[in-house]
């Protein structure tokens, strides 16, 4: 019985530039792949949308300028895109703005401004549905409603901050650098942060951190490999051996099938 094949449908041939490395992703509706909404962006404003069925290409130029124009700033860069539904996004800049963008309407709402940089934001629908999670460079950790322009932060922790990444249930946050990972309790913000062992001589710098759609298991990719530890056990514990690849391949990315047991790596 030959396997069912499922077609991307686009507008147009669309190559992205290396700029666009950034990808976020969100089941709406339930999880089956026609629900799945994947979204990458560049710095200047310009985004993709994709869905199995949709393809979406538009950009925030204009409102990245009135932000500009209005803070009297020299610039203000887009850094994360998150979808929200499957018509509009939330997204996140380098001066600390965010809030929503309905590309069906083309139309934008700035819902706060943390004054900081943001390097993730993400929705929760099963959990939050009525706000979203910004993280910046510093690791601060505030939740924005959706409805109004009330905002609470997380007690303070300062950890310079790349990546991130929130556990399925809403209760962990992983924050990395290119160097060093921890994970803080959402529920219980004041307690220290759990460190993870990084030996960046043996595995080149961290590009980026993901929590396991299993529940259990958190993924490191690294430049030379990725390490898949679990959570349910002592701190560094590994879940399986780690992923490497020799020493002159280089870890671009990765993703992992719903269940959590098949990985996709893209290595250069």
């Amino acid at each position: 019985t030959p396997r069912p094949v499922t077609n991307f449908v686009t507008s147009e041939e669309t190559t992205l530039s290396k700029e666009f490395s950034q990808l976020s992703s969100l089941y709406v509706g339930g999880i089956l792949l026609d629900n799945k909404w994947l979204t990458t962006f560049g710095s200047k404003g310009t985004f993709y949308v994709w869905n199995p069925k949709s393809y979406i290409h538009d950009s925030l130029e204009t409102m990245l300028s009135e932000i500009r124009t209005k803070h009297n700033a020299t610039e203000c860069n887009l850094t994360c895109i998150y979808p929200l539904d499957e018509n509009s996004l939330i997204f996140g800049t380098s001066n600390g703005a965010s809030g929503t963008y309905d590309h069906k309407n083309q139309s934008f709402t700035i819902l706060a401004n943390s004054h900081e940089k943001l390097v993730s934001l993400f929705h929760q629908p099963h959990i939050t549905p009525t706000s979203y999670i910004t993280i910046s460079e510093n690791g601060t950790v505030q939740y924005i409603s959706l409805i109004n322009e009330n905002s609470v932060r997380l007690n303070e922790y300062s950890f310079s901050t790349n990546f991130s990444d929130i556990h399925k249930d809403g209760l962990l946050i992983v924050l990395a650098n290119d160097s060093q990972v921890i994970v803080r309790s959402v529920v219980k913000p004041q307690d220290s942060p759990v460190f993870f062992p990084h030996d960046e001589e043996e595995d080149g710098p961290i590009l980026d951190v993901k929590f396991g759609l299993n529940g259990y298991w958190m993924f490191v990719t690294c430049a030379k490999s990725i390490k898949v530890f679990h959570l349910g056990k002592s701190p560094g514990t590994l879940a399986v051996q780690p992923l490497r690849f020799g020493d002159s391949a280089v870890v671009k990315g990765f993703d992992t099938d719903h269940s959590g047991k098949y990985l996709f790596v893209l290595v250069e």
